[in-house]
């Protein structure tokens, strides 16, 4: 999610209402629970945070932590595909179906897909290839055993669209039934909080507001928001200069933020987040994040207490930076040199 001016300050309890944040445990019960199995959909190109939370995510994947059963792109980009199917093969999971948003005119800008598309192995080779991000959620929904999660770290689109699908020869479930029965939870970074609970811009709304309200009103499973003023306040991508050649990430962060250049983290903390919930995070549970359908700003009020959540800082942030860092340059455990002369 590209960055804009916003105001910093640490989303507080609104009103009085909200429960105290609860801290992490970061004990070994922490790191035993099973992998999480997730879908990603992420507007990769406009930001390199992207690039940086498809790492971040393989990097807890390699640890046991996740296992990443799909992605999709939700811009219309035709590199933003292939440079996530990159990315997988690089980290040694080719396997992994991309889809992408299928129509026109839609955040076509980037300063690295191409590149990452075109320097790297993939099989998809161009967007066009790649099948519409609707229809592979469905898909991949209705043969999933057991439940998922969803997280999306750009706009609501892709995510309306699903809920708006009709039954077909998948599933005779219509696509919020389908949410229902097989999403467990959607976790999403766009949401900007503030003490005031006023609203705030927030840039992966502000590109879609009609679905961001959509999916807000209409999603069937409890939510949890990686807070923006959070991600924002939090910068990495220095380590990846001592990362070899054969690396797409470092390739993409090069392109976009030049050598050892640093990116915020509005993606990849809420992939930390997702995945690993209160361990480096304390978290507000009571109240809700309202959307401003007009244009996508978001507060968090104390009512209606729905069953939302955020994350709050808790660390350092030279520590949470130095966590994220260490998992973003975090060489793969199956994959290999694979860039192509």
């Amino acid at each position: 999610m590209p960055s804009h001016a916003y105001i910093l300050g640490v989303a507080g309890l609104m009103f009085g209402a909200a429960l105290p944040a609860v801290a992490g445990d970061d004990g070994p019960a922490a790191h035993a629970k099973a992998p999480v199995r997730v879908i990603l959909d992420t507007d990769i190109g406009p930001d390199v945070d992207d690039v940086g939370a498809v790492a971040i995510l393989h990097a807890l994947a390699d640890l046991g932590e996740a296992e990443i059963v799909a992605m999709a792109a939700c811009t219309s980009n035709p590199w933003g595909a292939p440079c996530l199917d990159a990315l997988n093969t690089y980290y040694g999971r080719p396997e992994i179906p991309v889809g992408t948003f299928k129509q026109p005119g839609f955040l076509e800008e980037s300063s690295y897909s191409e590149g990452i598309a075109r320097a790297f192995p993939n099989a998809l080779g161009h967007g066009d290839n790649a099948p519409d991000a609707t229809a592979l959620y469905r898909r991949v929904l209705a043969e999933s055993p057991d439940k998922l999660t969803f997280i999306a770290v750009g706009p609501l689109n892709n995510l309306k669209l699903l809920l708006e699908s009709e039954a077909d020869a998948v599933s005779p479930l219509n696509g919020e039934e389908l949410v229902r029965e097989k999403v467990s939870e959607l976790v999403i970074m766009g949401p900007y909080f503030n003490e005031e609970s006023e609203f705030q811009y927030a840039w992966n709304y502000a590109q879609d507001p009609a679905a961001a309200a959509y999916v807000s009103e209409r999603w069937p499973t409890p939510m949890r928001f990686g807070e923006g003023n959070l991600g924002h306040r939090h910068f990495i991508g220095a380590g990846l200069a001592d990362a070899p050649e054969s690396s797409p990430v470092r390739h993409g962060y090069e392109l976009a933020e030049g050598p050892a250049g640093k990116r915020h983290c509005a993606d990849p903390s809420t992939i930390l987040y997702a995945i690993r919930g209160t361990r480096h995070f304390d978290e507000v549970r009571v109240g809700s994040c309202e959307v401003r359908a007009e244009d996508g700003a978001t507060r968090w009020v104390a009512e209606p207490d729905l069953d939302h959540a955020y994350n709050r800082e808790r660390l350092p942030i030279a520590e949470l930076e130095r966590i994220m860092e260490e998992l973003l340059v975090k060489p793969p455990r199956l994959g290999a040199d694979q860039r192509e002369p």
